[in-house]
C-alpha cells in the first residue's frame, strides 16, 4: 500500500503545483519510506541476531558441562541454523536488502519519462 502512494507521491511532486503542495507531498512522501523502512530495519536486524544464536552457543563453556547440558546446546544449535526472518504474505523478506530493491523501483528517470507520455 505505501509502495503505491510513493509512486504516486512521486508523481505529483514532478507536475508543477504550489510550494505548499510540495511541502505537504515531500513530507508524506518521508512518512510512506518511514512506513517501509521500520519493518525492513527491524528484520534485517532479527536475522543478524538469530545467524549470531549459533556462534553464542558454540562459544560458551560447554566442554566441562554435564551430559545433559550438552544434549540441550546440541539440540539448540540444530535449531538455531535454520535462519529467522520475518516475512510479508509469506514470499517477501523484510530486509533492509527488500527495502533498498523497492526505493529502486522509484527512480525519478523512470517516472519522469513515463510522465512524457503526457
Amino acid at each position: 500500500m505505501a509502495s503505491g502512494v510513493i509512486c504516486v507521491i512521486l508523481c505529483g511532486m514532478l507536475l508543477q503545483t504550489s510550494k505548499e503542495s510540495l511541502i505537504f507531498m515531500t513530507s508524506y512522501l518521508l512518512a510512506m519510506t518511514l512506513q517501509i523502512f521500520v519493518p525492513a530495519y527491524l528484520g534485517s536486524i532479527l536475522s543478524n541476531e538469530s545467524e549470531e544464536l549459533v556462534f553464542a552457543a558454540y562459544c560458551a563453556k560447554w566442554v566441562p558441562r554435564s551430559k545433559e547440558f550438552k544434549t540441550s546446546i546440541n539440540i539448540f544449535l540444530t535449531r538455531a541454523n535454520r535462519k529467522i526472518s520475518i516475512t510479508a504474505l509469506k514470499m517477501i523478506p523484510l530486509s533492509l536488502d527488500t527495502f533498498t530493491w523497492v526505493m529502486k523501483l522509484y527512480n525519478f528517470d523512470k517516472i519522469s519519462k513515463g510522465l512524457e507520455m503526457f
